[in-house]
C-alpha cells in the first residue's frame, strides 16, 4: 500500500485515484491516491481536519467526490449508491434503535435487503452475536446495555451481512480507556474471525498503533505517509508524523561533518553529537531535525555517561508518575527532553535536579529540517 496514485487493482479492497472534495473554499481531501490491500486492517489517523473523515465518506458513497474516483476491486463506485456498495459502518454513535431488542436490532439488515426464513436470520443473527460476545443479551433493549455493550450490538448489525467492506468512524470515542483498550483487543479479533477488510478512522495514535495493519497518516487533506505501524513509529518521513505519532523529542541542527558511517551535528544551542549517517545522510551544512523516542532516553543523576552515548545536561522540570512508568521532563541547552522511564524506577527524581540525559546514537533517526518560507 502506497501514498503514490495507483492503478486500479483488482487484488485491492479499495483504491483511491487522486480522490478530491471541496466545501466551498475548502479543501477537504486534495487528490488522494492509495490502495488498501483485500482483509487489511487500515486506519485513517490525523488531527481534526485532516480529511480523514471525508474520505471515508467518499468510500461509503454518502458525498460524491468533485474529482477522482473510488474503486472497489478494480471497479468504479463514485456513483454507485451506499446501498449497493456492499459494505458496513459503524459510527461513535452508534445509532442503535431504542425501541428494538438487540436481536431485532443486529436482524435489521438482512431483512431490510432480502426475506430470509426465520430459521436462517435466528443463525445468522445467533452466529454474529456469539462473534461479539453478546450471546445470551438478544431480548435487551440498547437503554439496559453497557456502552461496550451497545458498541458490540453496532459491530454485530454492521458484520451480521458479512460485508467484504467494515467502515468505522471513531467508534471507541465515547468509551472510558480501559474499557477502549479491551475493544481494541476484540475488534482485531473480530477482523481475523470475518477476514473482510476494515476501514477505521480514528484521531487517536495508541488506537491506530494498536489495532492497524496499516496506518494512512493525513495532514490538511493530503496523504503525508503510509506503513506499518512499527514503520510509521520507528522511521517517520516527516516532523509531522513524527510528533503526531507518539512522542518526540526533535533536536535541531545542522551537520558539519560526514563519514562513510558518522554524522556530525551542531545543535542550535552548540552541542555536538554524532549519530549514524545512514544511506541518504544529508551532506554537510544542510539542516536536520533530530528524533529521539522518549523511551530511548536514560536519565543520570551524575554526569558520568558512556563516551559512545549522546548526552545533554540538564535540570528535572517535572516528574509526572503513571504507573506503570514515569514521564522526566529535563530541561537542557537545546530544549525540553522527555524520558519515559520503565516500571516503578525514577522515584529518585525530583524537579530542579541537576541530571544528564543520554541516549546511543542508534536511536536517533534524521528527519529533514524545514526551511523558511
Amino acid at each position: 500500500m502506497t501514498g503514490a496514485e495507483p492503478a486500479p487493482s483488482r487484488g485491492a479492497a479499495v483504491t483511491l485515484a487522486r480522490l478530491t472534495k471541496r466545501f466551498g473554499s475548502v479543501l477537504a481531501v486534495d487528490r488522494v491516491s492509495l490502495e488498501v490491500p483485500s482483509g487489511s486492517f487500515v486506519t485513517f489517523l490525523g488531527p481534526s481536519g485532516s480529511g480523514k473523515t471525508t474520505t471515508l465518506n467518499l468510500i461509503a458513497g454518502f458525498i460524491e467526490p468533485d474529482a477522482g474516483e473510488v474503486f472497489f476491486e478494480g471497479r468504479p463506485v463514485s456513483r454507485t449508491p451506499t446501498h449497493r456498495r456492499d459494505l458496513g459502518m459503524v459510527f461513535q454513535n452508534y445509532a442503535l434503535f431504542p425501541h428494538m431488542t438487540v436481536f431485532d436490532n443486529v436482524a435489521f439488515p438482512l431483512r431490510m435487503r432480502r426475506p430470509l426464513a426465520r430459521r436462517e436470520l435466528t443463525a445468522a443473527v445467533a452466529s454474529t452475536l456469539a462473534l461479539v460476545q453478546l450471546t445470551g443479551l438478544e431480548g435487551r433493549y440498547p437503554r439496559q446495555l453497557s456502552g461496550g455493550q451497545q458498541q458490540r450490538v453496532a459491530m454485530a448489525r454492521a458484520l451480521v451481512s458479512r460485508p467484504r467492506l467494515l467502515l468505522m468512524d471513531e467508534p471507541l470515542g465515547a468509551l472510558d480507556k480501559k474499557l477502549r483498550e479491551q475493544m481494541q483487543v476484540e475488534m482485531k479479533a473480530i477482523h481475523r474471525a470475518v477476514g473482510s477488510t476494515f476501514l477505521y478512522v480514528t484521531h487517536d495514535q495508541a488506537e491506530a498503533l494498536a489495532m492497524s495493519d496499516v496506518v494512512v497518516v493525513m495532514r490538511d487533506g493530503r496523504v503525508e505517509q503510509v506503513g506499518s505501524p512499527r514503520e510509521l513509529y520507528a522511521a517517520p518521513a516527516t516532523e509531522f508524523v513524527a510528533d503526531f505519532l507518539g512522542n518526540a523529542n526533535l533536536l535541531a541542527g545542522r551537520v558539519t561533518a560526514r563519514s562513510d558511517e558518522t554524522l556530525v551535528v551542531a545543535l542550535d544551542g552548540g552541542t555536538v553529537l554524532r549519530v549514524p549517517a545512514g544511506r541518504a545522510a544529508p551532506a554537510p551544512g544542510e539542516g536536520v531535525k533530530l528524533l529521539v523516542r522518549p523511551e530511548d532516553v536514560d536519565v543520570l543523576v551524575d554526569e558520568r555517561t558512556d563516551g559512545e552515548r549522546n548526552a545533554l545536561p540538564g535540570k528535572v522540570g517535572e516528574v509526572i508518575y503513571l504507573g506503570e512508568m514515569t514521564r522526566v521532563v529535563v530541561d537542557t541547552p537545546e530544549g525540553v527532553v522527555v524520558a519515559r522511564i520503565a516500571g516503578q524506577r525514577g522515584g529518585d527524581l525530583a524537579p530542579g535536579h541537576a541530571v544528564v540525559v543520554s541516549w546511543p546514537p542508534t536511536a536517533v533517526r534524521l528527519l529533514p529540517r524545514p526551511t523558511a518560507p
